[in-house]
């Protein structure tokens, strides 16, 4: 499920964006033409989308099981390749292939959210499945995405990574968590937020790089109680 922060996407000002538009051509023919050539030339600045803010979200119930590989390879479509890597040439230059989200491909947030990963008994230590989701998480998303927040309850496992080229704008991370289960303390049923705040970004005017305020995001990853019957529960 791809979302973009905001109405639509975060820009400079509003997120409209606005094109010159020629009115009336020229009498001259070679003025006409050069007038026509200007006006179909797209803008950099005004295409420019360097300020949005793409994120996708995952929601995986795992029914207790390790995932192969194989069946969490679709977590690749999330990832942006850097600029760096983008810019070079020969087979590293890469754009947006299909079925990749967002304009440049990928996302520069990924929330990964998992249920029933674990099974559901007490225990003192971490189990295997919860460290085996983490590791494809991050092995998926490879190392152009870091970890923003790796919080576990039980067995829901919340996963916040960001792309690393825009780590710093991120201003603060905050994770809590609440059990649900038995008497609100067993964690087979439960829910982990993480709230993520990225300060605003100072560019030239008009140019689409402008964040005029910062931006705030609540991320949730939940598993609760199960049933249309339980509807008032949940």
């Amino acid at each position: 499920e791809e979302t973009t922060v905001g109405d639509g996407e975060v820009t400079a000002e509003d997120g409209n964006v606005e094109v010159p538009v020629v009115e009336a051509a020229m009498a001259e023919g070679k003025e006409k033409e050069s007038v026509k050539e200007e006006a179909e030339e797209p803008n950099k600045d005004d295409h420019d989308d360097s300020s949005d803010i793409t994120v996708s979200c995952v929601t995986w119930n795992l029914a207790e099981l390790s995932p192969p590989e194989e069946d969490a390879s679709f977590l690749k479509q999330f990832r942006r390749p850097s600029q760096k890597l983008a810019s070079r040439g020969g087979a590293a230059q890469r754009q947006s292939a299909p079925g990749e989200v967002g304009k440049g491909g990928g996302s520069d947030i990924v929330l990964i959210g998992t249920q029933e990963t674990e099974m559901a008994k007490p225990r003192r230590t971490e189990g295997r499945r919860s460290r085996e989701i983490r590791r494809l998480m991050i092995k998926m998303l490879g190392r152009d995405y870091v970890p923003l927040a790796i919080h576990s309850l039980g067995g829901v496992q919340m996963g916040l990574f960001c792309r690393r080229e825009i780590l710093g704008e991120v201003e603060y991370v905050g994770v809590a968590d609440v059990a649900c289960g038995v008497g609100n303390v067993f964690h087979n049923k439960g829910g982990i937020g993480a709230f993520v705040q990225m300060r605003a970004r100072q560019g030239k005017k008009g140019s689409g790089t402008q964040r005029a305020k910062s931006v705030r995001m609540l991320f949730v990853v939940a598993h609760l109680a199960a049933h249309v019957k339980n509807i008032a529960a949940r």
